[in-house]
């Protein structure tokens, strides 16, 4: 539900849900100053009649931080047989989507969208492109790393992250560049931060596992076997730690959790870089949860990394809802504003 939230050369803000504001990568060019936000959202659904209309499985919120409005104004059908993962690189200019290949309708395979200057999206026989490999069959989290050229998708099924060299090209089936085997996580969704790569620790007592400089290692082989993580920091009480997002700038991490009974949460970490330096169970700084807040099953979280930013966006698949929450936001406390549909967002 990751990201999740993107931006479009700005600060244009994304939901894979994946939010995306100006900070940028390590020494990679710096992205022109705008102050619009774009919220992209993926949907899991999946229209199989072909004689009725396909199912919109992207739709665009923009601007996402307007106060009297939070509204989608833009729709797409992308090739995914219902959408899972969604990450947006200004780099790039491409919106990656992952499929979410449920059984009976297979679709191993990220599917690459082209952006246009106003949001509007291409499929691959307009400019686009896709991925196409067996291998992916489950993959919750994207994110793509500029200063190579790299696109990476952890894999639930079978705890792996695959690495793509030049996946804007890619328009075909195409075998990974690497191939790293996570040994002490079942990861979902993934972020990136300077050098160093969070990923969602799943299952009781979950958390995060954090790889140091990941964009570093250049294996000689294609598959590294074993990829221990440096740090894993653990929420205990957690069930289903699902959506993640890391602010740099104000030092603070967002996770989404929600229990069997459909109680969600949004637990915030601040100077959460001083609690990443060793493996440790790890204490919430604050909460938000109760029934006021409407949130079932959190499954992404993206908050607006801009300077003086208000607000962050959580993508709920029980509720079929998005709702935007402030960033000091805090207890039993309604939504600031909920974007509700039929369909299920997912990231």
């Amino acid at each position: 539900m990751t990201h999740i939230f993107r931006v479009i050369l700005a600060c244009l803000i994304t939901i894979s849900l994946f939010i995306s504001s100006c900070v940028r990568e390590d020494d990679e060019p710096i992205v022109p100053e705008n102050s619009i936000t774009r919220l992209y959202i993926s949907y899991s659904d999946y229209q199989s009649n072909e004689d009725l209309d396909p199912y919109e499985n992207v739709v665009i919120i923009d601007p996402a931080d307007r106060e009297d409005l939070f509204s989608v104004n833009l729709k797409h059908t992308s090739e995914a047989r219902g959408g899972a993962a969604l990450h947006f690189s200004p780099f790039a200019k491409r919106l990656f989507q992952s499929s979410i290949n449920t059984p009976g309708r297979p679709d191993t395979a990220i599917y690459i969208m082209s952006v246009g200057n106003t949001g509007v999206l291409a499929n691959s026989d307009k400019g686009g492109g896709k991925i196409l490999n067996s291998k992916l069959t489950s993959v919750k989290g994207i994110f793509y790393y500029s200063q190579k050229d790299r696109l990476y998708a952890t894999n639930l099924q079978d705890s792996s992250i695959y690495v793509f060299n030049r996946p804007s090209s890619l328009n075909r089936y195409a075998l990974p560049n690497q191939t790293f085997k996570i040994t002490d996580a079942r990861p979902w969704k993934a972020i990136s931060s300077g050098e160093d790569v969070y990923i969602v620790k799943t299952g009781s007592n979950g958390g995060i596992a954090i790889y140091k400089n990941l964009f570093e290692k250049e294996p000689s082989e294609d598959v590294v076997e074993n990829l221990t993580a440096d740090v894993i920091l653990t929420v205990e009480g957690s069930t289903n730690i699902r959506g993640i997002d890391y602010d740099k700038e104000k030092d603070i991490l967002l996770l989404t959790d929600y229990n069997a009974s459909n109680q969600g949460r949004v637990l915030f970490f601040e100077n959460f870089s001083s609690l990443a330096e060793e493996s440790k169970s790890i204490t919430p700084t604050r909460e938000i949860k109760g029934d006021d807040t409407g949130l079932l099953q959190p499954i992404d979280i993206a908050a607006d990394k801009r300077e003086g930013s208000l607000y962050f966006y959580v993508a709920d698949q029980e509720a079929k809802k998005i709702s935007r929450f402030k960033l000091d936001d805090s207890g039993n406390i309604e939504p600031d504003k909920v974007y509700s549909s039929t369909l299920t967002p997912v990231g």
